[in-house]
This record gives C-alpha cells, structure tokens and sequence, in this order.
C-alpha cells in the first residue's frame, strides 16, 4: 500500500533561486542526504539523469527544469517516487511542493513500513526548514 508524505512551503524567491538551490544531487539534496550520493550522471544538457547511494539508485524520469523533476528511487525492499514542483507567484515568491509517496516491494518492507516513512519525513521536514531558513521565509 502506498504512503504518500506531502510539504508545500512558499518562499521569498525566485523561481531560478529556488530551482538552482532544490535542484539535486550535491546541491538541494531534496532527494537524498549529500554525503550518500554517488556516481551521479547527468544528461546531454546537464541536468541529473540518475545517482547511486549506499541504499540504492535513483533515477530521474522527468526532469522539466526549472518547474518540475521526479525521481524513482529504488532501495532495499522499497520502491520512493519523488515529484518536485516550483510555481512562481509574482516576481518574488516561489511554492516549493515535494511529494514522495514510497511502496513496499517486499514482506520486509512492510514491516518495517512506519520506520522508514518516519525516517523520509524527517529528512524531507530537515529539507523543508533548511530552504525556509535559507531564503528566510515566513
């Protein structure tokens, strides 16, 4: 059964400036903590086509910089589908929405389904207060 964790939060900024700080890997890490990611690759235009982390691999299915990107993250026993969404709102504010709604693919997975959702809305709140604090949001 799927579990869906959902934050929009709107912030002082442009679309650009929130794009070029939530775009990930290695800058927003919206996614995964930095410190995991590795072997990022990226398309003929630059923007991320897939990374590994010690968990698993994510890979981008839809990268419309800068409005919109998803990512499938496939880890043990977990299937993650993120959609990031920026909408601009006048010259200087800018909604962040993150959504990721993660599907056990195992026995395991089910069991262990509360840890883990709990574990991934932590670190998307972490994501969500740090962009507030950086663009100093109310």
């Amino acid at each position: 059964m799927p579990d869906v964790i959902n934050y929009a939060i709107d912030l002082r900024a442009t679309l650009k400036e929130v794009y070029d700080w939530t775009e990930a890997p290695r800058v927003g890490q919206s996614i995964a903590p930095d410190k995991e990611i590795a072997e990022v690759t990226r398309d003929d235009h630059g923007q991320p086509a897939s990374f590994k982390t010690r968990r698993g691999v994510a890979t981008y299915t839809l990268h419309e910089p800068p409005q919109r990107w998803q990512v499938e993250y496939l880890w043990r026993g977990y299937r993650g589908a993120y959609d990031v969404r920026l909408e601009s709102f006048g010259e200087a504010w800018t909604r962040l929405t993150i959504e990721l709604n993660i599907q056990a693919q195992s026995f395991l997975g089910r069991l262990f389904g509360p840890m883990t959702r709990g574990r991934y809305k932590r670190y998307l709140k972490e994501r969500v207060d740090a962009a507030l604090a950086h663009f100093k949001s109310a």
